[in-house]
C-alpha cells in the first residue's frame, strides 16, 4: 500500500483522472495507519493524494518524507519499500531512502588508488627483479 501511494503521488505530477483515483484509494487505506503513528504526516499525505486535491497541492517529497517518517512505527523499512523505478534510474525524487550512487559511479577513494598501484607495480617490479638476477647469473 504505501509502495502503491508513493508510486501514484510520483506519476501523479504527470497525469491525473484515474491515476488521481487510484492514488487516493492506495492512501486512505493506510492513512489510518499513519495517523497512529504521526497526525501531521497522515494530513502531508491526504493534502496531496485525497481525492479533489489538484496537481498545485501535490509535492511528492514532502508525501514520501512523511511516509518515511513512520517506517519505524509501521514495522517496514526503507528496504521494503524501495523506489519508483524508471527504466534505468530511480525517478526524480523516488528513490528508496538510503538510496546510494552505486560505488562504480563515485571517484576512487585512496585507497582504491593505492590497491591499484600496488597490484600494477609489484609484479613490474617482481619482474624486474628476476631479469637483473637472471641477467647476473648467466655472466
Amino acid at each position: 500500500l504505501i509502495q502503491s501511494s508513493l508510486y501514484n503521488a510520483h506519476i501523479r505530477n504527470f497525469t491525473s483522472g484515474f491515476e488521481e483515483l487510484k492514488g487516493a484509494t492506495y492512501a486512505a487505506s493506510v492513512l489510518p495507519l499513519i495517523h497512529d503513528c504521526n497526525p501531521e504526516d497522515a494530513e502531508t499525505i491526504f493534502a496531496s493524494l485525497g481525492l479533489g486535491q489538484s496537481n498545485e497541492t501535490m509535492d511528492t517529497v514532502k508525501v514520501k518524507e512523511a511516509f518515511e517518517n513512520n517506517y519505524g512505527c509501521l514495522g517496514v523499512t526503507c528496504e521494503d519499500i524501495g523506489g519508483v523505478w524508471e527504466g534505468k534510474y530511480y525517478g526524480q525524487y523516488a528513490s528508496p531512502c538510503n538510496y546510494q550512487v552505486e560505488d562504480a559511479k563515485q571517484p576512487l577513494g585512496t585507497l582504491g588508488i593505492i590497491v591499484i598501484i600496488c597490484f600494477l607495480l609489484v609484479p613490474m617490479m617482481l619482474a624486474a627483479f628476476f631479469i637483473y638476477f637472471r641477467k647476473r647469473t648467466t655472466r
